[in-house]
This record gives structure tokens, sequence and C-alpha cells, in this order.
């Protein structure tokens, strides 16, 4: 499911946290290329998404997408999402070392 299909974004959004259930980890990233870009998978064939591939809920990017990329970052492509804020400023990144 495209990520731009669930959101309605306040105008004042700019950034979208996006952290792990565990809390462990969590990136911010500018929201207009993440929305152009993310899908939100949450099934593998006709079961859900194995923790073992990400699940029960993953970020995937489409395309090709750089390691500290200047817009978007490959580690966007969270395994275990549990949590997406839209902040008007970047957020601190958790358990995210940049390349």
């Amino acid at each position: 499911m495209w990520l731009h299909a669930l959101v309605a974004p306040s105008p004042r959004a700019r950034f979208a946290t996006l952290a792990s259930a565990d809390g462990k980890f969590a990136i911010s990233v500018p929201l207009s290329p993440l929305l152009e870009r993310a899908l939100l998978v949450y099934r593998l064939g006709d079961a859900p998404l194995p923790p073992s591939k990400g699940g029960p809920v993953r970020v995937l990017l489409t395309g090709d997408v750089p390691c500290s990329g200047e817009q978007l970052d490959a580690c966007a492509t969270v395994k275990g999402l549990g949590l997406v804020r839209l902040t008007a400023e970047r957020e601190p990144d958790v358990g995210h070392k940049p390349h």
C-alpha cells in the first residue's frame, strides 16, 4: 500500500519520522520524497509479513535509494514499523549512523 494513500498531512508537515515498534530505531526524512516513493508492506503472498522479513509492517522505498542520500536514505526502509510521525522540523534519529 502506498504511504501517500494513507496520509493527509497538514501544510506545516515537512518531515516524517519513521520508528520501529521496539523503539531502537528511528529516522527523520523529508516528507515529499517519502510520499512519492514509500510503500507499506504488511503481507507476503497470502500471509502476514513475518518478523524475519521486517513485519508485521515494513517501509520499502521504490527505485534506487542511496545510503545517506540528500533527500532519502536507504535506512528509511524501516523494519517492524511502529510509528509514522509528521512534523514541521526534522527530529533526531535513533540508532541510525549515517554512512
